[in-house]
């Protein structure tokens, strides 16, 4: 999946791309999406990910990592208010 693509979808309100045994994905196509409120990125291959680019999305309610090799789970996003982190 090319993420750039995601810059011509300024209304995305979920992005899931569950069970492609992604290892990598680059969000920061996602950063001028305020609109998104959900990011379902489980039952991938995972080891780490960096969320900094859903940073300060006012209507960011979940973001789910459940069945991923994640070794640590990214801090940064904790600082979200309302939000639910599934893992």
């Amino acid at each position: 999946m090319d993420p750039t693509s995601l810059k011509h979808c300024p209304s995305l309100q979920k992005l899931t791309l569950l069970h492609n045994r992604l290892k990598e994905l680059d969000l920061s196509p996602l950063e001028n999406h305020p609109s998104l409120e959900t990011v379902n990125l489980s039952g991938n291959k995972f080891e780490k990910i960096d969320l900094t680019p859903l940073i300060n999305f006012p209507n960011l309610k979940v973001v789910n990592l459940k069945y991923n090799s994640l070794e640590i789970l990214p801090t940064v996003i904790f600082n979200q208010k309302d939000l639910e982190i599934i893992q």
